[in-house]
């Protein structure tokens, strides 16, 4: 499911950090600051998950379960790609130039006549934020549910199938991850008039 979406989104990018909104806080995300074990009264600060992701992708399961305040602290990474600290007398500006990926469950069962918020329990300022929400929705249906449970069962128990696909079928991870970096660097596309017109 989600969680697996986000493991190989994790594995395919040089630069990358995964974690889960159970029990992560607002500082594990943007940065904490701590005290100087050879010092009682210095300070320094800790990097978060986004901070370490910057250059990469930062990918966070179990969005949905984050406390509202925790989620708040990663609106100005995703608007302004940096994150301001205050704490403990040190003031500074951090880089987060990173790409954000979260994975959230929705909140009871999915209403189709509902917006986006409602069905997630994410407050609509923190969600425009994102620049494409994808809703994957497990319709009721028997034979497709037999097919991927037959499939998983054989799986665990490794029996295999007929429709299990060699190495060879697969693209190397490591290959994705050079062709990925690769067009990173090479490559800076441009919005067109056209594709303009039509977002707008």
């Amino acid at each position: 499911g989600k969680s697996q979406l986000l493991r190989f989104a994790a594995e395919a990018v040089e630069r990358s950090v995964l974690t889960t909104g159970v029990g992560t806080t607002g500082a594990g995300l943007t940065c904490s600051a701590q005290r100087d074990a050879q010092s009682s009264s210095e300070w320094y600060l800790e990097a978060g998950a986004l901070v370490l992701a910057s250059g990469g992708i930062c990918c966070i399961d179990e969005f949905g379960t984050m406390k509202e305040q925790d989620r708040v602290a990663i609106h100005e990474a995703m608007e302004q790609q940096t994150i301001s600290v205050a704490k403990a007398g040190l003031i500074m500006k951090l880089d987060c130039k990173c790409s954000v990926v979260a994975a959230s469950n929705l909140k009871g069962k999915f209403d189709a006549s509902a917006d986006l918020s409602t069905n997630t329990g994410i407050a609509p300022p923190l969600l425009s934020r994102f620049d494409l929400v994808q809703v994957l929705v497990d319709k009721p249906d028997r034979e497709w549910d037999k097919m991927v449970s037959t499939f998983i069962l054989k799986g665990s128990t490794n029996q295999g199938s007929s429709t299990t696909h060699s190495p060879a079928d697969h693209v190397p991870m490591e290959w994705l991850k050079k062709y990925i970096a690769h067009v990173q660097e090479r490559f800076n596309p441009k919005l067109s008039k056209e594709a303009f017109q039509l977002l707008v």
